[in-house]
């Protein structure tokens, strides 16, 4: 038993050391440019009345000039379609979804889009005003076709919802690190953009369409398979997306389980692997804890070994919340998330077969 615990903590070290130094080595733009791309923004919305006007507000607060924005409605039950239409921004297109279902909306919006480049994000977001700015740099800079950007937590001002910000900052890093690998594995469509004519060469979300989830990281997955190498990570401030955290946990849980719903149909070799590798380091650590108390005289090695998982986790999570934030990420949270975090794994992970959910007061299969 010790041998075997031993060997998982001495592989996710080094995993995470390799996962540290991808990310710290990704490149930020080196200055915006001139007008280069037409952009669409692309955005499905269902039941957004509270959060669509700050959305729209900051698209059309941008520096960028050659663009336009397709807001597309997914049958809201609320005044979100109201809200939009009353919203007077000459770049702005409005469309009423003709099936059920984001995919079906994006599709649509695609179908109608003018932009060489397409960019999505989500109701419940924000944008920088040089947001588009820096993605028309980044297809200018790089020789990229897709690009996954950051996103953040804004009004964090509960322990609940802290906690969230500090895995959210996991996955972002994690995302940017194996991109910056040229193993692309997660993205976040609330800041995705790609060439307009790659959804069609790939076949849109031809193979995916009955899945709720994965509007994002299955097109990543296809463009690297087509085109390997051709994907990346924008690591710019200006790029960077704003969003909220859950309120509570019923939509917490939702959430994470629409988002591991998708992991069974990857066909991304990384992607398949990255899910049970974590699932492996957290139940190692579990094991751990409950073997050094079981057998006293490992307590200080088992100890050490789980110090040393704290100390860099730590380290890579902070360098990605510096960017993030702009600041410290701060321990004590990040402790309390380190302690709850082999028990969150083990619950989404018994969860995983349960494919019924709520999401956008829809019950998704």
């Amino acid at each position: 038993m010790i041998s075997i615990i031993s060997t998982i903590f001495l592989v996710y070290f080094v995993g995470i050391i390799y996962v540290w130094k991808a990310w710290v080595k990704l490149p930020y733009l080196s200055k915006l440019h001139d007008l280069e791309h037409k952009i669409s923004v692309i955005v499905a919305v269902r039941n957004e009345a509270s959060n669509v006007l700050r959305l729209l507000a900051s698209l059309e607060n941008q520096n960028y000039t050659n663009y336009e924005v397709i807001i597309i409605d997914d049958h809201s039950e609320d005044d979100t379609l109201i809200l939009i239409r009353r919203f007077e921004f000459e770049k702005l297109t409005v469309l009423q979804a003709e099936g059920q279902g984001k995919k079906t909306a994006i599709e649509q919006a695609i179908g109608v889009a003018k932009g060489d480049i397409l960019a999505f994000t989500d109701g419940d977001c924000t944008v920088g005003e040089d947001w588009l700015g820096a993605i028309n740099a980044y297809f200018i800079e790089s020789n990229k076709i897709i690009g996954c950007g950051p996103v953040s937590f804004k009004e964090c001002d509960s322990t609940f919802k802290k906690l969230q910000q500090i895995e959210f900052v996991s996955l972002i890093g994690t995302g940017a690190a194996f991109l910056s690998l040229q193993k692309p594995t997660m993205c976040n469509g609330a800041n995705l953009f790609y060439k307009k004519s790659l959804f069609s060469e790939v076949g849109g979300f031809e193979g995916n369409t009955h899945l709720a989830s994965g509007d994002d990281e299955f097109i990543l997955h296809k463009v690297e398979k087509l085109y390997p190498g051709k994907s990346g990570f924008l690591k710019d401030e200006r790029a960077i997306v704003s969003t909220y955290p859950k309120e509570n946990i019923q939509d917490f849980v939702a959430q994470r389980k629409r988002w591991s719903s998708k992991w069974k149909h990857y066909k991304n070799r990384m992607s398949t692997l990255l899910a049970p590798s974590v699932f492996v380091a957290n139940m190692a650590v579990l094991f751990a804890f409950i073997y050094m108390f079981v057998e006293l005289k490992y307590f200080l090695y088992l100890f050490s070994l789980i110090g040393m998982k704290y100390i860099v986790e730590f380290w890579f999570l902070q360098s990605v919340h510096r960017f993030l934030y702009d600041k410290k990420l701060s321990e004590p949270y990040f402790a309390i998330m380190f302690i709850l975090y082999p028990f969150y794994t083990l619950y989404f992970g018994l969860q995983s077969g349960n494919k019924k959910y709520i999401w956008k007061d829809r019950e998704v299969n």
